[in-house]
């Protein structure tokens, strides 16, 4: 059997695509069970971090809250991942989604090396498709009665994720009231 090769960098050695989702497996192994272990009504615990790197620990920490963060069999049933070369690389991305759009994670392979690109879980957060290379996210964080939503537009570049528009809204929900409307332009508000 014959596999083209593509390169994850200049500097890094050629994988084939099956290396590629070779590399993947221990987070897909992870995922799947602590997916099966929260369907099956069993506690699921926060990732032990002693002795693994700092992008491990990201890893294990943002598959925990993922799962955690799910709270009825329905979803967990609806839970899945495919690959897909989301910038044209050579390099498949691990995306873990549900049945339906909502995109929970993005990984590609950077020097051999799994990493997390975006993760999406708590109460308002949401990561889609917008166009075939292009994803749409949300990010909401309440801090007493202020109320911040994030809009974004994104996509993957190489071993990190660009954010090409970022508007955001500021929402006081004792008053009811928008306080603020913005844009996010070279990481100036």
């Amino acid at each position: 059997m014959h596999f083209e090769k593509y390169t994850t960098g200049s500097a890094q050695p050629q994988i084939t695509i099956e290396e590629q989702k070779i590399l993947y497996d221990n987070i897909i192994s992870q995922y799947t069970s602590l997916l099966a272990a929260k369907h099956q009504g069993g506690i699921i615990t926060a990732p032990i971090t002693d002795g693994k790197s700092q992008q491990e620990i990201v890893i294990d920490e943002a598959l925990y809250n993922i799962v955690n963060d799910l709270n009825n069999t329905q979803t967990i049933e609806n839970m899945g991942y495919g690959y897909k070369d989301l910038d044209g690389n050579g390099i498949l991305e691990l995306i873990l989604l549900t049945g339906g759009t909502n995109i929970k994670a993005i990984f590609t392979i950077s020097d051999n090396i799994p990493i997390l690109l975006e993760a999406n879980y708590g109460i308002g957060n949401s990561l889609f498709f917008a166009t075939k290379k292009r994803l749409f996210m949300t990010r909401r964080s309440v801090n007493d009665n202020l109320e911040e939503t994030l809009y974004y537009t994104s996509r993957v570049a190489g071993d990190k994720m660009e954010y090409d528009t970022v508007y955001g809204k500021i929402y006081d929900q004792s008053k009811k009231e928008t306080l603020e409307m913005f844009q996010i332009v070279n990481e100036k508000r």
